[in-house]
């Protein structure tokens, strides 16, 4: 416990180049697997790692 890596929003609009809404929606749909602190998302990092095999 305490390995776990997260991004914010912010960060994962400028990695894979999405917009804040396109983000979000992911986060709606259930696509993309993260949690609120305050007011802002935290994503699992993890599961970003096989779009950056894809790319």
């Amino acid at each position: 416990m305490g390995d776990t890596e997260f991004l914010t929003t912010t960060e994962v609009q400028e990695r894979y180049r999405m917009s804040r809404t396109a983000v979000i929606r992911n986060i709606r749909e259930g696509k993309f697997k993260g949690f609120k602190v305050g007011g802002s998302w935290r994503l699992y990092a993890d599961q970003f790692k096989e779009m950056e095999k894809a790319a």
